[in-house]
């Protein structure tokens, strides 16, 4: 368990509840930067989870690419 999965932990969590689409936006531009090494495989699934759910409650197209990026 490193450090950056700590950080990772965090980001997860907050992602889950967040509701504020600007703030969604700005999590899932900041993602491929955190999910650089191969340590961050331990957290597709849940990652996943929460990429399908951005998706489907949001149509906007900068998050969509943000997401596919």
């Amino acid at each position: 368990w490193k450090k950056r999965d700590d950080i990772l932990a965090t980001i997860l969590d907050n992602m889950e509840m967040e509701q504020d689409l600007d703030l969604r936006h700005a999590y899932m531009i900041s993602l491929p930067q955190l999910l650089t090494d191969l340590g961050c495989a331990k957290w597709l699934q849940r990652l996943i989870r929460i990429v399908d759910e951005y998706c489907s409650h949001h149509t906007e197209l900068r998050t969509l690419k943000a997401t596919l990026q």
